[in-house]
């Protein structure tokens, strides 16, 4: 029996020297600039700084890898309870909270790119980091059709990510990322 499509995987291949690089480079963010350093300052608190400082660089990893995972399950969890039938208002408060909760998500993965880029972590220790977490991509891409199937239906300002070249009749040129379309 075959697979149906949503649950064919597409295999890459890539060299084990390359993996940390690819991995790095799919949390990156071009359009934020969210920090390590940033991101451990949030998310750790002063009292728990010294045992935080304890844990291995793949450790520290996996806790906001997992962080951010939550942050995306909590999303699509505010975009579920949004009634067929809900009113705009309504609808707005749990859209809102699902895009804040995106955007943790997605600083935060930032930051991993960014430990990597710093030397924070290697190559072994990030594989390692995400072969332990449960990084969800089925849940990034429920998050993301909910927002969209939600912001139409509301008519709400929603910027999908690869963004678009055209908006109307005129190119988009706020983004600094030549790759980004």
């Amino acid at each position: 029996m075959s697979e149906s499509p949503a649950e064919q995987s597409v295999g890459l291949s890539i060299p084990e020297e390359y993996a940390g690089e690819f991995v790095a480079e799919v949390f990156e963010d071009a359009e934020r600039s969210t920090d390590w350093p940033g991101v451990v300052d949030a998310f750790v608190p002063p009292a728990r700084r010294e045992e935080w400082g304890e844990l291995d660089a793949t450790a520290q990893v996996c806790q906001v890898l997992d962080r951010a995972g939550a942050y995306d399950q909590s999303a699509v969890d505010a975009l579920e309870r949004i009634d067929a039938d809900a009113e705009r208002p309504a609808a707005r408060e749990k859209f809102d909270e699902a895009i804040r909760c995106r955007h943790n998500a997605d600083g935060f993965r930032n930051a991993v790119a960014d430990a990597y880029a710093r030397g924070r972590i290697d190559d072994d220790g990030l594989v390692a980091a995400v072969e332990r977490t449960d990084f969800g991509t089925d849940t990034i891409a429920r998050r993301e059709e909910l927002l969209e199937l939600i912001a139409e239906k509301h008519e709400f300002e929603f910027r999908p990510y690869g963004g678009t070249l055209l908006d109307g009749e005129r190119f988009q040129t706020d983004s600094s990322d030549s790759a980004t379309w």
